[in-house]
C-alpha cells in the first residue's frame, strides 16, 4: 500500500511547477515590441492628392506625395486642389508663362522647350513623375501655340519633317497636338474639321499673314508629362509664335 502514498505526493510538485505560470509578463512584452515595426512598414506618405482627400485632409494647399510607396523613388511636393471634391494632383514647372515668344527657328523642331518640373533645388523626375501617372486614372497637359505665318503639321518641303512636335516622358518624338489623338498629325480642330479656311490640319497651317491659335490638351496618361515642345518655321520677320505650356494635372 506505500505504492499510493507514493502517487499522491506527485500532484504536490505539479501545483508547485504553476507558480511559476506568472511569466506571462514577460510573454506580454515580447509580443508587443514588434507593433512599433509593424506599424513603420506602412507608407509615411499617400500616393496622390484623391487619397489625401480621402485621408481627411480637405484643404488646398501644398502637401507632399509618393506615388509609389515603398518604391525606389522619392517622395515630392505638389499642388492640392480639394476645391472639387477629390482631390487633383498639380505639378507645375519654371516655363509656366504665357505666350513664350518663338523667334529666329526656321528649320523643323530648332525650338526646343523643355521644362523643368518642381521648383528649384527641388526638381521632379520623369520617372517621379511616371509614378504619379501610374497611380491616377486620368492625366492632362495644356498646350496653346499663337502663329503668325508659322506652320506646326505642315512638312517642310526639304526634309519632311513636320516644324511642331513633343516629346513624351521617354523620349519619344509624337507629332500632334493638344485635343488630337497621339500621332494623328492634327490639332484638335483638325480632328472636328473646323480649322480655319478649311485646313485639315491646324489653323497655324494656314500659314499666312493671320494671326491663329492651336491649342487644346494633351491627354495620353502613359506618355505624359512633356519632355520637350518643339517649334520651326519663325526664321524671317514675317514669322512669329508664341507657346504656352500648363502645369502638369492628375485625378485619382
Amino acid at each position: 500500500m506505500k505504492a499510493p502514498t507514493t502517487t499522491m505526493k506527485v500532484p504536490t510538485t505539479t501545483m508547485e511547477v504553476t507558480t511559476t505560470m506568472k511569466a506571462p509578463t514577460t510573454v506580454k512584452t515580447t509580443t508587443v515590441a514588434p507593433v512599433p515595426t509593424t506599424l513603420a512598414a506602412f507608407p509615411v506618405f499617400e500616393y496622390t492628392c484623391a487619397s489625401i482627400y480621402q485621408s481627411g485632409y480637405t484643404t488646398s494647399g501644398d502637401y507632399t506625395i509618393d506615388p509609389d510607396g515603398f518604391g525606389s523613388n522619392a517622395p515630392f511636393a505638389v499642388y492640392c486642389d480639394m476645391d472639387n471634391g477629390e482631390g487633383i494632383t498639380i505639378v507645375g514647372h519654371d516655363s509656366e508663362q504665357e505666350n513664350i515668344i518663338v523667334n529666329g527657328h526656321d528649320a523643323p523642331g530648332s525650338y526646343i522647350l523643355q521644362p523643368r518640373y518642381g521648383s528649384r533645388g527641388n526638381e521632379i523626375s520623369m520617372r517621379q513623375l511616371g509614378a504619379l501617372t501610374d497611380a491616377s486614372w486620368e492625366c492632362r497637359q495644356f498646350v496653346r501655340y499663337g502663329c503668325r505665318n508659322s506652320a506646326m503639321m505642315k512638312r517642310d518641303r526639304k526634309s519632311g519633317l513636320t516644324y511642331a512636335w513633343w516629346v513624351d516622358r521617354y523620349g519619344v518624338k509624337h507629332v500632334n497636338w493638344g485635343g488630337a489623338p497621339t500621332d494623328s498629325g492634327k490639332c484638335a480642330c483638325g480632328v472636328t474639321d473646323t480649322c480655319f479656311n478649311g485646313v485639315p490640319t491646324c489653323n497655324c497651317d494656314h500659314d499666312k499673314a493671320r494671326n491663329q491659335a492651336d491649342e487644346g490638351y494633351l491627354d495620353d496618361r502613359s506618355l505624359l508629362p512633356v519632355m520637350t515642345i518643339n517649334l520651326g518655321d519663325t526664321g524671317n520677320k514675317k514669322e512669329r509664335g508664341a507657346i504656352t505650356l500648363g502645369k502638369f494635372i492628375c485625378q485619382g
